[in-house]
């Protein structure tokens, strides 16, 4: 029974041992031919050795400070506006604001509410007469349209009513009196309670205004104007906690704040994605060089904004914050190929171009030639669209493909090393230490696995083989004991070929073994 359950076993073993035999392990190339970059393509061969040149390097850094000049005069001189005409096409709509900007847009004015709310208004009057005066004497408000207004026209009844007004109470039953009267056209403007206290009183108020606004008037202008106003009433009558508003005042407080949420914006996703670099790079330098490249195209996106005529706005905003993650692939992806690569910097730079070049390149054409058709739209979100996502796109892969790898020669971090100091060269079987030295002789350094294995601690070679860490010396005693076990099957049975399979296998490592 034994023997009839281990005959399947027996058998998978003699093939196991049959294929091993008839294809032995490929030799891997030297460990020099290795560290040589590979020149196979555009990117690896002429381009990096033009790109990589000392002219090459300086005409690249002088570009690129020129076009980092430029970016930062545009974030100097861009300015915040948005408007409902940029999103009209066609239609009524559109011919009826042709028509108003024709004849109308000289000197245009907008209606603005000056609320004040529940007080004592009796006992406060000399405050309301000193608010309204202040606000009409602002350049901004037209004055003809503070006049009429609820709280003239009540005082001017009074005076010619001869009402007796001495007392808050009495201010209370007279303005009711008032508005249910004469003043009626003024009853929407002023709330009363006339339930909850012995006599009416006022909860809120409305003062309608017009604001004059010029052609020329730009967003930074209405939202100086609405904080000075701000100011101003609040300085004059506090007591009646008065306000400004208008629809419109919606998009002028986001005007107000726009630039600084963000800049604050960028600067935190550049942070995290600076700390999510040094994680997976793990590198602090690699990460500072590709934090740097983010942070170009987004200066260059952010600047870009004066030199297209356009303005910050919700929807241009949305596209500089978002330019942090797309640009980040390339140059990310082209620094860590350089930190696994042997040689000098320009060999390793030029084995990053070799790898990604094209991939990177063709990943931009790509992403352009999807979005080129949106440049012939007039709507403006998809105007703003195709010119920030273009800038963003052609930034990142000239950062990535042109500025990345001459900073990484330059700056570029070292070779890999493992805890001896010593360049860490990937094999088949780990990580092993290697001399980083160039002028060691070929025939010094382990060109395949059985060579690699053959030079154990130990041997009559060991004072010249060169320093090797405690796991690849693990694994090379690993293949040793395989590979005699394999010579030993050739002449036993399939039951001695197991046992000594398994009996070869290093016992000083036990719990590595296990492993």
């Amino acid at each position: 029974s034994r023997a009839s359950s281990s005959a399947p076993i027996m058998l998978l073993l003699r093939a196991s041992a049959a294929t091993r035999d008839d294809n032995p392990p490929e030799e891997k190339p030297p460990l020099e031919a290795r560290r040589k970059p590979s020149t196979d393509n555009f990117f690896g061969g002429p381009y990096a050795r033009l790109l990589l040149s000392p002219p090459g390097i300086a005409v690249v850094l002088a570009a690129t400070a020129a076009l980092a000049a430029v970016s930062i005069v545009g974030c100097a001189r861009f300015t915040s506006d948005f408007s409902y005409n940029w999103f009209v096409v066609g239609g009524y709509q559109e011919r009826a604001l042709d028509y108003t900007d024709k004849h109308y847009s000289s000197q245009q004015t907008r209606f603005v509410g000056l609320y004040t709310k529940r007080a004592d208004y009796y006992a406060h009057r000399d405050s309301m007469d000193d608010l309204l005066e202040a606000y009409q004497d602002e350049p901004y408000v037209v004055t003809s349209s503070i006049e009429p207004n609820w709280w003239s026209s009540y005082w001017d009844w009074v005076d010619t009513t001869d009402r007796l007004v001495n007392s808050s109470e009495t201010f209370g039953l007279s303005l009711a009196a008032y508005l249910d009267d004469d003043g009626s056209n003024f009853a929407p403007s002023v709330v009363l309670d006339r339930e909850s206290e012995a006599y009416p009183v006022v909860l809120a108020a409305r003062v309608d205004t017009l604001w004059r606004q010029k052609k020329s008037h730009d967003s930074l202008d209405a939202v100086r104007d609405m904080q000075d106003c701000r100011s101003l009433i609040r300085d004059k009558a506090r007591a009646l906690d008065p306000v400004v508003y208008r629809p419109r005042f919606v998009w002028t407080e986001g005007f107000a704040v726009i630039v600084h949420e963000t800049l604050f914006s960028i600067s935190i996703a550049i942070t995290v994605v600076f700390a999510i670099l040094c994680i997976l790079l793990g590198d602090i330098r690699a990460a500072l060089l590709v934090s740097s490249m983010v942070g170009l195209v987004c200066t260059t996106t952010l600047g870009s904004i004066y030199w297209y005529e356009d303005y910050l706005n919700p929807i241009s905003a949305f596209f500089i914050i978002i330019a942090v993650g797309l640009s980040s692939d390339a140059p990310a992806h082209v620094c860590h190929v350089f930190q696994q690569a042997l040689g000098t910097h320009r060999e390793r730079a030029t084995q990053a171009l070799a790898e990604l070049g094209p991939s990177v390149f063709k990943g931009g054409i790509s992403t352009l030639t999807g979005i080129a058709v949106l440049g012939a739209t007039v709507t403006y979100v998809f105007q703003t669209f195709f010119r920030f996502l273009m800038t963003i796109i052609i930034m990142s892969v000239y950062c990535g493909l042109v500025v990345m790898p001459v900073l990484l020669v330059l700056v570029g971090p070292p070779e890999p090393r493992d805890d001896e100091g010593l360049v860490a060269v990937k094999t088949a079987v780990g990580y092993q230490g290697i001399e980083e030295s160039r002028t060691l002789s070929h025939s010094r350094l382990p060109a395949t696995r059985t060579a690699s294995t053959s030079k154990l601690p130990g041997s009559d070679e060991s004072s010249s083989q060169l320093p090797e860490s405690r796991t690849a010396s693990f694994f090379n005693k690993l293949i040793e004991s395989r590979t005699a076990s394999r010579d030993n099957l050739k002449h036993t049975g399939a039951e001695s070929r197991f046992s000594s399979s398994t009996s070869r296998i290093p016992e000083e490592e036990p719990a590595q073994c296990a492993a």
